[in-house]
C-alpha cells in the first residue's frame, strides 16, 4: 500500500477474475481509479490483481474473497501488458484498411465471430493459433496483403 494525505495506492488480488472486476467496478462511483486486471501465474497457481489509487481519500477495505496484496503484485503489474491491446493491434494497419478488415469480417459467421472475440480480448497474442487462423482466413479471402498479415503476427 502506497499512501500520502492526497494519494492513495493499493493492489487488490483474487483468485476468481469476476469477483475481482465486480469489486472493483463497485468502486468507480467512489472516484477510484483501476488498472486493467491482469492474470499473475505464481509456483503454479493463478490468481489476479488490479492496481487501484485515488485522490479522493482512502482506498475501503476489500470484500470477502478479495485480498490486498504487498508490493510484489504491484511489481508484477507495473509491468504491464505484453501483448498489444485490441486498438494497438488493428492500429497496426491505416485506418481505411482497417475499415476495409472490419467490413470483411462482417461479412461471415466465421468472420463476425472472429471480430468479436478481438473486440472482448483484454489483449491480442499474435502467435496465438485463433489469431493466426483468423488472420490467415483474411489473406486468404484476399482482404490482407503480405505485408498486413507480417504486420499483425509480428510479436
Amino acid at each position: 500500500m502506497n499512501e500520502t494525505p492526497d494519494h492513495h495506492e493499493v493492489t487488490w488480488a483474487a483468485d476468481d477474475e469476476t469477483l475481482l472486476r465486480v469489486a472493483v467496478d463497485a468502486l468507480a462511483p467512489r472516484g477510484v481509479a483501476a488498472s486493467p486486471v491482469v492474470r499473475v501465474e505464481w509456483a503454479g497457481s493463478v490468481s489476479y490483481a488490479v492496481r487501484l489509487s485515488s485522490t479522493q481519500g482512502p482506498i475501503p477495505a476489500p470484500p470477502q474473497d478479495v485480498r490486498v496484496e504487498g508490493i510484489p503484485a504491484a511489481g508484477v503489474f507495473m509491468r504491464g501488458p505484453t501483448k498489444p491491446t485490441p486498438l494497438q493491434w488493428m492500429d497496426r494497419l491505416p485506418v481505411d484498411r482497417q475499415v476495409v478488415l472490419l467490413e470483411a469480417l462482417e461479412a461471415t459467421p466465421h468472420g463476425r465471430l472472429f471480430s468479436r472475440r478481438l473486440l472482448a480480448a483484454q489483449e491480442i497474442d499474435p502467435e496465438h493459433p485463433q489469431t493466426v487462423q483468423g488472420v490467415g482466413m483474411l489473406r486468404e479471402a484476399g482482404v490482407l496483403t503480405d505485408e498486413e498479415v507480417a504486420a499483425l503476427l509480428a510479436p
